[in-house]
């Protein structure tokens, strides 16, 4: 697992170094966006927030990232990251819809370019399965 995760953030910052902001074009970076956006106050790092969002990715993939959503979750529980939304001080259905707007974002090139035509009751219904 430890040379899965090395892998991912080795690749992602050597895409992030070659297409600048375009490269990361996930919904991790784009979770953490809308988390800073929705709740103003945050009480959770950019780490803990990406982390919650790589896992939440999963969902939204759902095959073959499906394979990998028990691993990170147990990585997650082994070294103290947020499992739930409600680890994150995220609890309302109106912060779920507004995170699920912001994520879905018709205009936000670098999610669209990975799940082009993403819209969010697909989004709404991912964070209902790791709402907490």
């Amino acid at each position: 697992m430890t040379n899965l995760f090395d892998t991912i953030f080795l690749v992602a910052a050597s895409v992030d170094g070659i297409l600048d902001q375009d490269g990361r074009s996930v919904i991790a970076h784009a979770f953490y966006n809308g988390y800073v956006k929705v709740k103003l106050d945050y009480i959770k790092t950019h780490g803990e927030a990406v982390a919650l969002g790589s896992l939440l990715q999963t969902i939204i993939e759902r095959e073959p990232s499906a394979v990998y959503r028990k691993e990170i979750e147990d990585y997650h529980a082994k070294i103290g990251l947020p499992l739930t939304l409600k680890e994150l001080g995220l609890d309302t259905d109106e912060e779920f819809d507004e995170l699920s707007n912001y994520i879905s974002k018709s205009n936000d090139s670098r999610v669209q370019s990975v799940f082009p035509g993403l819209e969010a009751h697909i989004v709404r219904e991912a964070l209902e399965e790791i709402r907490g």
